[in-house]
């Protein structure tokens, strides 16, 4: 488990990052309500003594780690439609909740604004300014509740009925549909070590997701909008693994890319 997780018996004790969008008591109240209106996510309360939220252990094993055990097996598919879907099934029910609780609003440059050092002027100009004038125009839209951070380190596939619960709510908030989507896609096509990063294979999943979103029963996605999430998305990754010293093999060809776009 990671430093946040602690599991001491029957639960899993986590201590919230000091930048999440809700608190502790909300998160507690807002696992209970999105149970409720039937999105498959664990049912947590608050520790008012140690300050953490609790939640019961569950068997199971996360998607990021299946991922993994598949890209050594060269499965450059993953996932394939019929297990798409099962990822996609919590967060579909989580965008058909009706937003009558009161979240933030999505902040798509929360996790970019501070890592903007690490970027020169010149990649400013290119990356950062054209993707900020295109999320004026196309991006602000706060019409459903999102995860907000919605990947495959983010959903367990229960042991005993293989069902994908939704972790990690603490930065739900409101916003466009396909910042959950663009996201998952930018996790997707990043996150292999030995692999650069595709355009071709970013485009065949955002098609993938749009495809079974909407068999599910979620709403249209807006083309544009999905791959400037998905845009947004990659700049954070590309930021993230420039902070955390990976090689530019990794991050570079992101921004490269990104660059490249209209």
């Amino acid at each position: 488990m990671g430093e946040r997780l602690q599991r001491q018996g029957a639960l899993v004790l986590k201590r919230l990052r000091a930048d999440s969008t809700l608190t502790p008591q909300r998160l507690a109240q807002l696992s209970v309500q999105l149970r409720h209106a039937g999105v498959a996510t664990p049912r947590c309360h608050y520790d008012e003594r140690h300050h953490l939220l609790c939640y019961p252990w569950q068997e199971g094993r996360s998607a990021r780690e299946w991922f993994a055990t598949e890209l050594q097996a060269s499965a450059h598919d993953w996932p394939g439609p019929a297990l798409l879907m099962r990822l996609l099934a919590p967060v579909v029910a989580l965008h058909r909740v009706p937003p009558r609780w009161e979240l933030p609003p999505l902040d798509p440059w929360r996790r970019i604004a501070p890592r903007l050092g690490l970027l020169d002027e010149r990649q400013q100009r290119a990356v950062v300014y054209p993707l900020q004038q295109r999320w004026q125009r196309i991006g602000q839209d706060c019409g459903v509740i999102l995860h907000g951070d919605f990947h495959l380190g983010q959903l367990l596939l229960r042991e005993h009925d293989q069902a994908a619960q939704l972790l990690d709510l603490e930065d739900c908030c409101q916003g466009p549909r396909e910042f959950d989507l663009g996201n998952f896609a930018a996790h997707l096509v990043s996150s292999a070590p030995e692999h650069r990063f595709s355009a071709a294979e970013l485009q065949r999943q955002l098609d993938a997701l749009s495809a079974a979103y909407q068999q599910l029963g979620g709403e249209p996605l807006e083309r544009q909008r999905l791959r400037l999430c998905a845009q947004l998305a990659l700049l954070r990754r590309a930021l993230k693994l420039a902070e955390q010293g990976q090689p530019p093999v990794r991050w570079q060809p992101l921004l490269e890319w990104l660059a490249q776009q209209p």
